[in-house]
């Protein structure tokens, strides 16, 4: 036999076997699924249930099925929630300290509190 034969009959070839490629869009899913079950299962399915829920009835002892907008009603009529919103859509100038007078306070001077070697 010729050294050529040799180094060529050294990897077997398996006969019969096919190897199975996957497709483009099928690697992207397999990399896109591990994050997307974690976000429907976290994120998604949570929300979708707190949204639900705020439809439902409550007191007391429980919550109980049935289609109601009086939550809704309720906070976004409460004297708490409208001080907010005109709170929000005041302008800059007149909530809050105004630019010019957090610029006179004096930075801190870490030299007085470094230790003395």
């Amino acid at each position: 036999m010729d050294a050529g034969q040799d180094a060529v009959s050294i990897a077997p070839r398996s006969r019969g076997r096919r190897r199975w490629r996957l497709s483009a869009q099928a690697v992207s899913w397999l990399q896109v699924s591990p994050l997307a079950i974690i976000l429907i299962t976290f994120f998604a399915l949570p929300t979708l249930i707190f949204l639900v829920v705020s439809f439902y009835d409550y007191d007391r002892v429980g919550i109980y099925p049935d289609f109601l907008l009086d939550n809704y009603r309720e906070i976004l009529t409460s004297p708490a929630t409208l001080r907010v919103y005109l709170s929000s859509l005041q302008s800059p100038s007149s909530s809050g300290p105004s630019p010019s007078s957090s610029a006179s306070i004096s930075p801190i001077s870490w030299s007085s509190t470094s230790a003395a070697g």
